[in-house]
């Protein structure tokens, strides 16, 4: 639910169905499935844009700082959380193209020695430079520059 929220943020108020596999191919490289999403406006382009704004805060001069470390990470924004004790720790963010949340816990429900902050949010990175690096994208009808660009005059601060 909060990589979906995230999701839809990113995508400036637009939300899509989850879905875990897109494509399917046989052996010979023939398409024999091909996921058809669903899309439809959840919110409008000014609260989104009021929501980016204020996730681009928290890793810009927050407690999400450590999400945008480390890889050119401008159109990074996200949120972290812990739980009471330390027992929680995530981070749930998103780029242009990609959204995404690492949740960190113990089976036996102990503190960890961390929060969401000096957990998740590294671990978050961690992957987002891996999915970025091997092409990962949650939009393939437009160009990577085009994505590269989605942002540009939204709230950078």
């Amino acid at each position: 639910e909060m990589c979906v929220a995230s999701a839809t943020i990113a995508a400036g108020g637009v939300y899509s169905k989850p879905h875990l596999i897109t494509k399917v191919r046989d052996r010979t490289g023939s398409v024999v499935y091909r996921h058809k999403g669903s899309r439809r406006l959840a919110a409008n382009a000014a609260a989104t844009s009021a929501l980016h704004g204020m996730l681009r805060a928290v890793v810009t001069r927050g407690t999400g700082q450590n999400a945008a470390a480390g890889w050119p990470a401008a159109a990074v924004a996200g949120k972290t959380g812990t739980s009471d004790e330390y027992r929680d720790a995530w981070f749930a963010g998103y780029t242009p193209s990609l959204a995404c949340v690492v949740w960190a816990g113990r089976d036996e429900n102990t503190s960890l020695p961390g929060t969401g902050a000096t957990i998740a949010a590294p671990l978050w990175a961690k992957f987002m430079r891996a999915a970025s690096a091997a092409g990962a994208s949650g939009d393939k009808s437009q160009s990577s520059r085009r994505r590269a660009n989605k942002w540009k005059g939204l709230h950078s601060a």
